[in-house]
């Protein structure tokens, strides 16, 4: 696959992001997404490189910076905001766009609970998607219209924190004649594969309802591995490789094949 091919310059824009990291939807479906990090503050940044083939046949390949500023406040119960920056660079077929994307901004309560000895923790959202990204791009970097967004992110965590089970659920609310609300949904389990490495696989649903494209679907696996440096450095920064792989999908407007990875460097503050 083209992903592999990749691969090399995946590490390199890999230790750019880490040193820039160093001194919020499904599709951020993660290792402990439902929990609060240690300090009140979080800076988010990831870069994604994906390669597709959409309904007209042709490929799309995309390179996305998104910079997400998270905030979330309290012990059991609180609040957790946050804005999301991103920047694409897209390439399909002959055409060529880059600059800023849609933004995206949400703000809801969050509460962490004992399930038995096990902690069951949830975030929740009520947000927007601003139309900040140029729509006569070609190809767009924009919708040009202002959806709203409900979402939530859980996390179930054994006693011994050996093993997680983390999910995430989100429904967008679309602005325009016959643009399909979007549904999304994902699961991920796995947990402690040694003191610094995570590791954590599952499916990621998208549906479309309602509009001219309701019903159709794809389904991608994510294979998930965190790495959190020992002593007090894993306190305020740990990293994350995603890997995307489409594995099914029904409707004229669904991806026909695709896959992508992601690198996330996180800092706390």
């Amino acid at each position: 696959m083209k992903i592999i091919k990749i691969l090399k310059k995946a590490a390199v824009i890999g230790a750019l992001a880490l040193a820039i990291t160093l001194p919020v939807s499904v599709k951020a479906q993660s290792v402990f997404n439902g929990l609060k990090g240690p300090t009140k503050f979080q800076v988010d940044n990831r870069i994604n490189y994906s390669t597709k083939e959409i309904p007209s046949g042709e490929n799309v390949d995309s390179f996305t910076n998104n910079l997400i500023f998270k905030y979330w406040d309290g012990t059991n119960k609180g609040t957790f905001a946050f804005v999301n920056l991103p920047y694409k660079v897209i390439k399909s077929g002959e055409y060529n766009s880059s600059g800023i994307g849609d933004i995206s901004l949400g703000i809801g309560p969050r509460f962490e609970t004992k399930l038995k000895e096990n902690k069951l923790g949830f975030l929740t959202y009520l947000g927007a998607v601003l139309p900040t990204g140029n729509k006569n791009s070609k190809p767009a970097l924009g919708t040009g219209r202002t959806d709203y967004k409900l979402g939530l992110f859980g996390t179930l965590l054994s006693e011994s924190k050996k093993y997680e089970a983390d999910m995430a659920l989100d429904y967008t609310l679309t602005e325009g004649k016959g643009v399909s609300d979007e549904i999304n949904a994902g699961l991920v389990l796995g947990g402690k594969v040694d003191d610094n490495l995570r590791l954590v696989a599952g499916p990621i649903i998208n549906l479309k309802s309602g509009g001219k494209n309701d019903g159709d679907y794809t389904v991608n696996g994510r294979i998930n591995v965190r790495y959190t440096p020992s002593g007090d450095i894993g306190k305020k920064m740990h990293f994350e490789l995603w890997y995307d792989h489409l594995l099914g999908y029904q409707g004229k407007s669904s991806v026909k094949d695709g896959e992508a990875l992601t690198l996330v460097g996180r800092l706390n503050f």
